[in-house]
């Protein structure tokens, strides 16, 4: 006698395991870390700098970014974070500001260069 679950091939969903939404994509790990970045300039007058820095071979990309994040978060500045790959665990991190708080910006990497 066949199981009272055997219905065919069509109904191989296990009990216990609902349908779900299917594998998500995974948020990058150090996008947690940047918790006081902003998605967007509201002012679209002001001019935005660039800064990008390279710290060669790290350990976690989202330590730099954490680092990073609480120090803007003391000084108060809107920034934007990205984390570009550059090879084996190295990567290139690249911060868009308002132009008024470049200057703070690149002190903020000279530390963390030195850390």
């Amino acid at each position: 006698m066949l199981s009272p679950r055997s219905r065919g091939k069509g109904g191989r969903r296990f009990p216990g395991r609902d349908g779900g939404r299917g594998k998500q994509r995974l948020m990058a790990p150090w996008r947690k870390c940047a918790n006081h970045a902003v998605d967007s300039f509201t002012d679209t007058q002001q001019e935005i700098a660039t800064v990008s820095f390279y710290l060669g071979s790290v350990t976690s990309e989202a330590n730099i970014v954490y680092r990073f994040d609480q120090r803007a978060a003391r000084e108060g500045f809107p920034y934007q974070f990205e984390v570009i790959p550059a090879g084996f665990k190295s990567f290139v991190f690249v911060v868009r500001v308002p132009a008024l708080f470049k200057t703070i910006v690149e002190a903020i990497v000279a530390e963390l260069k030195r850390k």
